[in-house]
């Protein structure tokens, strides 16, 4: 999670446009820049712009805030290494990045796979396996090592949109599957080898 904070010099336009610095076109400069980090999986958002104070003044501060989403620790490093290395195009103004890299990935490791296999079998029903790009307490626990597996809770749709739901029919399948689970990571005889090993 970032900010980018650009600093020129307020003028006129009108009566001295040219002894101004706007932010704002130094800002739209870095923001396609941030645009172009986005590479294959990875991805650079740039999810608000703020700035200026009025049509008739050349804008001194302009201001965004913008994340990234990437799914192994190299290409967060990548990212970051970035955009606190983006270059300044009117040498005028100043660029300023805070911000940096708020949680790990949940990378997938053999132990991980293991836990979805033994997650896969404790079900009823066809459990599949999928990555989101999304952020969780699991992203603390599997930065230091423990294997993680995310989204055993409550069954619905919608997330972070106005029809958020959850399935409340099938909160007693879920919470029984849910149990099974911990009864078996619990003994490690019903463990998968490659989660015992780093158990």
């Amino acid at each position: 999670m970032y900010t980018l904070e650009v600093t020129g010099r307020a003028a006129h336009p009108g009566l001295d446009f040219a002894g101004g610095v706007n932010a704002a076109v130094e800002l739209a400069h870095q923001v396609a820049a941030l645009a172009r980090l986005t590479e294959g999986e990875t991805t650079v958002n740039v999810g608000r712009i703020d700035g200026g104070t009025g049509r008739n003044v050349v804008p001194a501060r302009a201001s965004a805030l913008f994340e990234s989403r990437f799914w192994t620790a190299a290409e967060g490093a990548r990212v970051d290494a970035a955009v606190h290395a983006l270059p300044v195009v009117d040498p005028r103004a100043s660029v300023r990045v805070t911000g940096g890299v708020h949680k790990a990935p949940m990378e997938r490791t053999p132990a991980v796979e293991a836990l979805v296999e033994l997650a896969a079998e404790c079900a009823d029903w066809d459990l599949t396996e999928m990555a989101v790009g999304g952020v969780s307490d699991g992203n603390v626990t599997a930065a230091a090592g423990v294997p993680t597996i995310d989204g055993l809770g409550a069954d619905g749709g919608g997330a972070h949109a106005v029809d958020e739901h959850v399935v409340l029919a099938d909160l007693p399948r879920r919470a029984t599957w849910l149990a099974e689970l911990l009864h078996r990571l619990e003994t490690t005889d019903h463990l998968p080898a490659a989660a015992a090993s780093a158990r």
